[in-house]
């Protein structure tokens, strides 16, 4: 018996009962031949080998490393840059203010040991005490002021023709610490500062 024509009468109403049971029992045979199919297919995963795993992972790990390196060198980069256009302002700056050095630092120590005895003097005579310095009923003397050291401090400013040095020295006056700040390009004394 043919299964095509066999199906159609039965789709059509038209089969014999031997064509519906035929019909049937091929439907039944598909039907579970579809279920062990089914049965048997496994999910496989895709056919990538280990060797192949391998490789796309030390590919990915080169690839990082390549971004790493390349933003490794471009932050170098910059940070010489940087460094460069701030090299140029500091050293002009810095070249600038050492030309606009008229006193010397033996010089410098003069002119602070007379400013720090002159205005140890002013403050003898404060009545008031308002500075809160040592008093006494002498006179300070310039034997009494010891030199202790000297630094030399770089003040930046705007414009860079600006800039310059101040020596920063540091006297002891019976017992107690003063330091002086004189300007380098004309010998003045800035400020002077009791105690450290």
């Amino acid at each position: 018996m043919n299964y095509e024509d066999a199906f159609k009468n039965y789709e059509n109403g038209t089969a014999t009962e031997e064509e519906k049971a035929f019909v049937k029992a091929e439907l039944a045979k598909a039907k579970s031949l579809g279920n062990m199919l089914e049965a048997e297919v496994v999910e496989e995963p895709s056919p990538i080998t280990e060797a192949e795993v391998t490789e796309i992972k030390k590919a990915k790990k080169q690839f990082k490393i390549k971004h790493i390196l390349f933003a490794l060198g471009a932050l170098a980069l910059v940070v010489i840059m940087v460094g460069a256009i701030l090299g140029g302002v500091f050293g002009s700056a810095a070249v600038s203010a050492k030309e606009q050095i008229a006193v010397s630092k033996n010089q410098a120590i003069e002119v602070g040991k007379i400013g720090l005895l002159d205005w140890l003097n002013d403050m003898r005579n404060d009545s008031n005490g308002q500075l809160g310095l040592p008093g006494g009923t002498y006179t300070y003397t310039l034997d009494e002021i010891r030199y202790d050291g000297l630094d030399q401090d770089f003040v930046y400013e705007l414009p860079l023709g600006d800039s310059h040095y101040v020596y920063k020295i540091e006297f002891e006056v019976r017992h107690e610490d003063y330091i002086v700040h004189v300007d380098s390009r004309d010998g003045k004394v800035i400020r002077i500062k009791f105690g450290d």
